[in-house]
């Protein structure tokens, strides 16, 4: 089953990004190709088990822009903490699509996807993990020509947990 999520995963990312023969690379502008990170604080909460942690929240992006405005994008967000010799990390690689107010920088935008979230658990007794559908809703503002913040939420309905994540990255954009 994970080799079909996988290959389903690739096969909605692949399509638009081989669709756009002409994309552009590292021109200065937000349309083709476009390839980012960020970091920053995230708070990640179990719903079902009245308990929250703070962490260290990562964002990764790689799509394509289909014009100076608008960025559809495969996005990995992750959650990563460390507490009591238990390692938590929860992974959202979703499709997302994000949406600037401005052809250039400075400019706000707003950043929304959905597809699987996954918890992970580690620890010396402890392995394993748990996935189920999950969606972000961001925003924010990209204040120079490739260098921006966001703060977003995003949830998780897991199989056995629901997980809700609240998260604000510094980010790193080329395009």
């Amino acid at each position: 089953m994970t080799a079909h999520i996988r290959l389903l995963g690739f096969l909605v990312l692949a399509a638009p990004l081989l669709s756009f023969a002409d994309a552009r690379a590292f021109d200065g502008h937000r349309q083709g190709f476009v390839l980012g990170f960020g970091a920053g604080p995230g708070y990640l909460d179990f719903a079902q088990f009245n308990e929250n942690t703070i962490g260290v929240q990562t964002d990764f992006k790689l799509g394509v822009g289909l014009n100076d405005r608008t960025i559809l994008h495969y996005t990995g967000k992750q959650i990563w903490h460390y507490d009591n010799s238990i390692a938590y990390t929860e992974a959202l690689p979703m499709l997302g699509l994000t949406r600037y107010m401005k052809p250039e920088s400075p400019s706000f935008f707003v950043s929304g996807g959905g597809g699987v979230g996954f918890l992970a658990l580690f620890a010396d007794d402890i392995g394993g993990g748990n996935f189920g559908p999950a969606t972000y809703l961001g925003g924010g503002y990209e204040f120079a020509r490739h260098w921006g913040v966001e703060l977003g939420v995003a949830a998780t309905w897991a199989e056995e947990a629901t997980l809700y994540n609240a998260y604000l990255t510094f980010n790193l954009l080329g395009y």
